[in-house]
């Protein structure tokens, strides 16, 4: 008799795409019969998972710099003490070696997602490049060694070779992942050719002095954020007029709580107060010259809550709104309509006299008591007419007027799933607790 087998994890029939975006075509409760053998024992398992689902996001995120090729597809099969054994493929993998098998679930990455794009550099070596706020350094052909920092922006962390996330298509995407994380990133490794893997975007924390050669066989290409010069000196007036007469009281070794609505990169202060006034619900800025929480270090809140001590930043609250304005800077009503009453270039900006004045009044009194009498004649002889009617009570009058009451309904802001605080390096890797690593000194496929 064949020993009892166990009932397969769901599997998703209509296909899968990992959570940073690997396409995958899934074929459940079916095997490979050319791998019967592995499968027996002869070839470790590259990871044991609850079910298929988390072995095609280890799949979406292998890659190292050890010359191993990519992940193509997977095979799932029954583990011990209710892990289910992932095993990786690379490209040799192929449709025809499918074959029915209970305890066998398959999936094929879409190849077209492993398609690499140009390999050259997309911009001149050394050449400096911008996007919106953030300007960047191009080397063309180079590579920066080592794992880095748990990201903020990953779905989780993983221990190497599940270290990576980010996919990206350009270098400048790739840029605007560094852009936009926590900590503060200060390059990029890019990977044209995936041959590295789909994870092919690698911010990094620091930049050493000379960078590496990315070698022949898999090229990549680095960009390094140019930071600037920081002003973090406190302003000597602790009171500060934005555009828009937008003033700002100036609290340093301060920060506040408040709900961040937005962030952006700022070189001061001031500069930072200057995005707020630009923004119609900004009620306040949190300035960090050092960046500890990345890149963009201007954070723009639109609530207060309390202001605590923290030495490495300064906090600035909107005490006084100037008038709303338009897009031109033109002042403007309640309405958003300019109150400036000139129309074109040859507009008459000048006051009339105060003889100009009487006879405009003059003039208009006169037609204003004419519509006055005829409008009180009109009211009498309907309140006359409405009187002979008041035996007959409208229909209207019986009717109740509901009126609708908007409910109070607050949402609550979801919490952050990065707290600051000592960052993760290197030596804090692991293997997320939904899977288990298996020994790296144990045979596998994916060829060392």
């Amino acid at each position: 008799l064949s020993p009892r087998q166990a009932t397969p994890p769901p599997c998703p029939s209509e296909g899968y795409t990992s959570k940073n975006g690997l396409q995958f075509e899934t074929y459940c409760n079916e095997g490979f019969g050319l791998w019967y053998s592995e499968l027996l024992g002869n070839r470790a398992p590259d990871a044991e998972v609850k079910d298929v689902e988390e072995c095609m996001e280890l799949c979406s995120r292998f890659g190292d710099e050890q010359g191993r090729e990519a992940c193509f597809g997977l095979v799932l099969s029954e583990g011990k003490n209710g892990w289910w054994d992932c095993y990786l493929k690379n490209s040799n993998t192929s449709l025809a070696d499918r074959r029915p098998g209970f305890q066998y679930q398959v999936a094929f990455v879409v190849r077209e997602d492993m398609a690499p794009v140009d390999s050259d550099c997309p911009a001149p070596d050394s050449s400096t490049q911008q996007i919106g706020d953030l300007s960047y350094t191009v080397h063309c052909g180079k590579t920066i060694p080592a794992e880095d920092v748990c990201w903020k922006g990953y779905a989780s962390c993983g221990a190497p070779p599940y270290a990576g996330f980010y996919h990206a298509e350009t270098l400048e995407e790739c840029v605007q992942f560094c852009a936009d994380e926590i900590p503060l990133c200060k390059a990029v490794v890019w990977d044209p050719t995936m041959k590295g893997g789909f994870a092919n975007c690698w911010p990094k924390s620091d930049v050493p002095t000379t960078l590496d050669d990315s070698g022949s066989d898999m090229i990549t290409h680095v960009a390094t954020i140019n930071m600037g010069t920081i002003d973090s000196s406190c302003p000597e007036e602790s009171m500060y007029t934005a555009p828009g007469d937008q003033k700002f009281e100036i609290q340093c070794g301060k920060t506040n709580k408040g709900t961040s609505m937005s962030a952006l990169h700022a070189d001061s202060v001031t500069e930072c107060m200057d995005g707020c006034a630009g923004e119609k619900k900004c009620t306040g800025v949190v300035f960090e010259p050092a960046m500890n929480r990345g890149y963009r270090n201007c954070h723009l809140h639109n609530s207060t809550n309390v202001v605590d001590d923290n030495s490495g930043a300064m906090y600035a609250a909107l005490t006084e709104a100037g008038p709303p304005t338009n897009e031109e800077g033109s002042p403007t009503n309640d309405e958003g309509e300019s109150n400036n009453t000139a129309e074109g270039d040859n507009a008459s900006t000048t006051k009339p006299t105060t003889a100009s004045q009487a006879w405009i009044a003059g003039a208009v009194v006169g037609p204003v008591f004419g519509v006055a009498l005829v409008g009180f004649v009109v009211f009498w002889w309907r309140r006359r007419r409405n009187s002979e009617k008041a035996a007959y009570p409208h229909e209207m009058d019986s009717q109740e007027v509901y009126k609708y009451e908007r409910p109070d309904v607050h949402e609550a802001a979801p919490p952050d799933p990065f707290e600051l605080g000592t960052s993760k390096d290197a030596s804090t890797y692991h293997v997320a607790e939904k899977y288990r690593a298996v020994s790296a000194e144990r045979v596998h496929e994916l060829p060392p």
